[in-house]
């Protein structure tokens, strides 16, 4: 016989059955009893259930009754019952993709969402309840705890709908003072995400002195007023990082860093500055509202190319910026470009220009190469090989042979640093200039988002394909994706699914996976002194045991999905929650538009 292990999704009713307790007559046995009767300490005389439970159990503290026949819960309909099929809403994959459903046995059969109403008790109503039909041959927990699991899976779903409503009253709760973000996501280390808990995430400032624990608690009290008891709260010192700091840890530039066609997430700066470096995001193409015809222009953040270390509230006035002295056509009032953005015409008369790669990095590879090659020039064998030479004396062959794999790789070496500095001293690394900026803005409307993109007029000779890199592969291996010289192509109109896995190319961590958490996160953002206002990102996390999806350098990365589809820029991250923030595609091209006049945007069409 089928037998039915249940778990109901309302919390409306007590638990209902026909029987609620039941003990037997006395009972005789000619041999010993059975061993399935209750425990020695109760008498052996009667038989007892408990709404048809054998081993007597009440409920356990999580609502969840086990029956011989059936386990779930909070509320079960009166059996007997029939149930009216309602459609998955969506959990249908959580469920049969988590441990919990695959523990019920292999036997197990689909799960059906479905409103049970009883045969026999006409005043319960129908019951909303997840139907799931599998076999055991013996009575244990195995049920009872799944019940437990499907259970939080379901609850868990659920929140996704009220994250909206729920972050409001928290955000009501916390103020618009002292905090960072407020998130929400599976927390944990296990690759299973079944296996961590949802978890409202705030992060407050590193240096802050307030005491948090008050509002963890005023937190907790508000998700178990909602039921969202399986929900838990977590408050972090990190930092929100977005615009590049001076003192920036270089990356190492591959090899092909100095070509004159630049590839999708190289590394970009100011021109002639070594104050740091960001991620040139790739190419997109504008539609002349006059002319009719599409032009190529680059993409990556504003605050990569704004110029000099100016912090957040500066009152830098115009003709100044720290770093670099402007030039006689330059007229740069860095406050305004942050507050309103650059038109093109502004861009125009401020000629920023732009160097690929960044001085900054440049610098450090070169120095990297000098170092390495004195290294190996001051290494006994080397040294001995080389007066051996010079002087004609025997070597030993195997040293020989090690000495020329030495000289090879000095050569090499050398090589690539003429190439790099010529391509810095003939000027071959100017990649253009900025043609128009968001600064750092805000979508219009009450779902308001952070704006934060720059648009390069690329040199012609410098333009190359929407590709990633060729040179290695990057592979998925989850879904069984390979990133290794493939077209970025346009978005496809809808935003990722929770979960789904996104991928970036960027100049700090380079190719790195994470998923899309689904959940809006609040921001609480000050660009300037007194308008302090939330705003609403989308997010990416990084895969559970894995390294960061990004770091401080990898702003203007373009993410895109396991098809190779645009998804957005990324513009910055939370450091401590290993978090990244970006600009959804479709929001991203609508105020490209704006600002530019442009009819259209679209990725570059690769050649």
């Amino acid at each position: 016989m089928s037998q039915t292990a249940t778990t109901a999704s309302s919390r409306r009713r007590m638990n209902r059955s026909s029987e609620e307790a039941y003990a037997s007559p006395v009972l005789r046995f000619l041999s010993e009893p059975p061993v399935s009767l209750p425990s020695p300490h109760i008498s052996q005389e009667r038989f007892r259930r408990t709404r048809g439970s054998s081993t007597d159990e009440d409920e356990t503290e999580d609502g969840i009754l086990s029956e011989d026949f059936r386990a779930g819960g909070p509320f079960l309909c009166t059996v007997p019952a029939i149930g009216t099929p309602l459609s998955d809403s969506g959990q249908s994959y959580a469920l049969s993709s988590s441990k919990s459903s695959r523990s019920i046995g292999s036997k197990i059969a689909p799960w059906d969402p479905c409103l049970r109403t009883s045969e026999t008790n006409e005043d319960e109503g129908p019951i909303e309840t997840v139907l799931i039909c599998a076999h055991r041959t013996e009575r244990d927990d195995s049920w009872k705890n799944t019940c437990k699991d499907v259970l939080s899976i379901l609850w868990s779903s659920g929140f996704d709908t009220k994250w909206d409503d729920i972050s409001r009253k928290i955000c009501d709760l916390l103020g618009l003072e002292g905090w960072l973000s407020l998130e929400c996501f599976r927390r944990g280390t296990s690759q299973d995400p079944q296996e961590s808990h949802p978890t409202v995430l705030l992060t407050v400032p590193r240096d802050t002195t307030k005491e948090w624990k008050s509002k963890r608690d005023e937190i907790s009290m508000l998700l178990d007023n909602e039921g969202l008891g399986e929900v838990a709260v977590e408050i972090i010192r990190s930092m929100i990082w977005r615009a590049t700091e001076v003192d920036l840890t270089s990356v190492v530039l591959p090899d092909h860093a100095w070509e004159t066609r630049v590839k999708l997430g190289a590394s970009i700066g100011v021109h002639n500055s070594d104050y740091g470096g960001s991620t040139f995001g790739g190419f997109v193409e504008l539609l002349d509202s006059e002319k009719n015809i599409w032009r190529v222009f680059g993409l990556t953040c504003y605050h990569a190319v704004e110029p000099g270390n100016v912090p957040p509230n500066s009152k830098l006035g115009k003709g100044t910026f720290l770093g670099i002295v402007p030039m006689a056509n330059q007229c740069l009032d860095i406050e305004r470009w942050r507050d309103i953005g650059m038109s093109v015409l502004e861009s125009s008369k401020a000629n920023i220009r732009i160097d690929q790669p960044s001085l900054k990095d440049h610098n450090a590879r070169m120095k990297m190469i000098k170092k390495n090659i004195d290294t190996v020039r001051e290494q006994s064998l080397y040294k001995r090989v080389k007066k051996a030479r010079n002087d004609g004396d025997f070597i030993i062959p195997k040293e020989e042979l090690i000495f020329e794999n030495m000289e090879k790789a000095i050569f090499s070496a050398l090589s690539l640093k003429l190439r790099a500095e010529k391509h810095f001293n003939t000027g071959s690394a100017t990649l253009g200039r900025v043609y128009a900026a968001s600064g750092f803005r805000l979508t219009s409307g009450n779902d308001k988002r952070q704006l934060d993109w720059a648009l390069i007029s690329v040199y012609q000779n410098r333009v190359g394909p929407n590709k990633f890199p060729p040179v290695g592969s990057y592979i998925d291996e989850h879904m069984g994706t390979t990133f290794s010289g493939e077209a970025v192509d346009d978005p496809i109109g809808k935003k990722p699914a929770q979960n789904d896995r996104l991928y970036k190319f960027g100049r700090r961590t380079n190719f790195t996976i994470g998923c899309f958490s689904g959940l809006k996160v609040l921001k609480l953002e000050c660009w300037k002194t007194g308008n302090v206002i939330v705003t609403n990102e989308w997010s990416v996390t990084g895969l559970p045991g894995s390294a960061t999806f990004s770091k401080r350098g990898d702003s203007g990365s373009f993410i895109v999905d396991s098809a190779s589809n645009f998804v957005g820029l990324l513009f910055a991250g939370n450091e401590g929650a290993r978090v990244t923030y970006y600009t959804p595609a479709n929001i991203l091209f609508e105020d490209i538009k704006q600002m530019t006049g442009a009819r259209a945007v679209r990725l570059q069409r690769n050649r």
